[in-house]
């Protein structure tokens, strides 16, 4: 049953929950982004962020916010919102929303933070293979605490870009994919 259309092709599509999926307009900092929640039982759908800059976002599957980044020719900034109440809250750190993962409670999440972020159009540069990034994974908390867990490339002795991190269902370990290489690793995050 079709519930929904839309003149824009290539949306990025997110179901953190049964009850509600969002559609991400494909990102380029060269353009404004949008992301939309959509009722997949009535086809309703919510405008959440518009006419942002290369707009990467990441749902959070237990609360109602969304992990937002914009970026451009004049870097990234990170931003955390509300969709239930629309406030919004600036993230103290850089990266893509693609690097992240949050944990079961919504309360904190997990990035790969690059050590530095080299002048370029995000995140195209970086969706290209332009440009790579050299990571440490961090933990973030909604109340603005965060701690460096490791710096991986550092613990491999090579550069590790990381890319679709996820947590275990016990939160031990973190599982991601180096982008540069492709290939799976798996960090202990508690003993």
């Amino acid at each position: 049953t079709k519930i929904w259309t839309s003149p824009v092709y290539e949306w990025l599509i997110f179901w953190p929950t049964q009850s509600k999926l969002y559609l991400l307009s494909k990102p380029s900092g060269l353009a404004s982004g949008m992301l939309l929640a959509l009722d997949p039982q009535s086809g309703g759908s919510t405008l959440v962020l518009r006419d942002i800059p290369g707009l990467t976002a990441l749902i959070n599957p237990a609360r109602p916010e969304v992990l937002y980044s914009v970026s451009g020719e004049s870097g990234i900034s990170l931003f955390l919102r509300s969709t239930a109440t629309g406030a919004e809250t600036s993230i103290d750190t850089t990266t893509l929303p693609e690097k992240c993962t949050w944990n079961k409670g919504g309360d904190r999440f997990y990035c790969g933070i690059p050590k530095s972020i080299p002048t370029g159009t995000y995140p195209d540069a970086w969706y290209q293979g332009v440009i790579s990034f050299e990571d440490e994974v961090w933990s973030i908390g909604l109340s603005g605490e965060s701690d460096r867990i490791l710096d991986v490339s550092e613990k491999r002795g090579l550069p590790m870009d990381i890319i679709n991190p996820k947590l275990s269902p016990d939160e031990k370990f973190m599982v991601f994919v180096d982008k540069e290489s492709g290939t799976v690793w798996s960090l202990q995050m508690k003993e």
